[in-house]
């Protein structure tokens, strides 16, 4: 426990240096459960935290990239146990135009997924919630169906339908508003590193 107290306070020593920075520490009660530091530099946020939860100490470190209207480009995070500072886990989260790219590292082994990133404008990102919650429901009713309580099988095809109409509206809307990538504009899978 002391080994964690030390490395409290010399994360919240206050980096007087940087214009744009603090600290901050989260409590329950009278348990320290997450102390962080951050930095602002141009368009860079760089930070480090140490999360206690009931099983371990966990050392984070993460680093945002903006883009010029201040929403994030590209977020990385390392976790570490603080018991074992040789097993990181890397999340890399990158958004480019309508497209996310996830990558996480565990050891040498690595997992990457892409992603439509849906919201270009307030109404395509209603339809967009709209369709997640039909996209729930069929998840429901094919259950459902799985335990044999499913008489109507025509439902199923419906709910898919009823969402894949909802996410051709959010791109129509996202093009109508002028806020999607089409054609040339859109990236290139793994081509693009920002």
């Amino acid at each position: 426990m002391k080994a964690f107290a030390a490395l409290l306070l010399c994360c919240a020593a206050p980096l007087a240096a940087q214009n744009e920075s603090g600290a901050f520490v989260v409590t329950l009660g009278r348990d320290t459960t997450v102390i962080e530091q951050y930095r602002r530099s141009g368009i860079t946020i760089e930070g480090d935290m140490l999360i206690r939860t009931q099983r371990a100490v966990v050392a984070r470190h993460y680093i945002g990239t903006l883009n010029a209207n201040g929403t994030m480009a590209r977020f990385e995070v390392v976790n570490r146990q603080a018991a074992n500072a040789q097993a990181p886990v890397t999340h890399i989260v990158s958004t480019f135009g309508d497209t996310t790219t996830v990558v996480i590292t565990r050891d040498t082994a690595q997992q990457t997924f892409r992603l439509a990133t849906p919201g270009g404008s307030v109404h395509s990102a209603a339809l967009d919630v709209g369709r997640t919650t039909c996209r729930r429901a069929e998840r429901r009713v094919c259950a459902l169906q799985e335990t044999d309580q499913l008489h109507n099988m025509e439902i199923i095809i419906y709910l898919n339908r009823l969402s894949d109409l909802l996410w051709l509206f959010a791109r129509w809307v996202e093009h109508a508003a002028g806020t999607s990538l089409t054609g040339a504009d859109r990236p290139k899978p793994g081509l693009h590193t920002p």
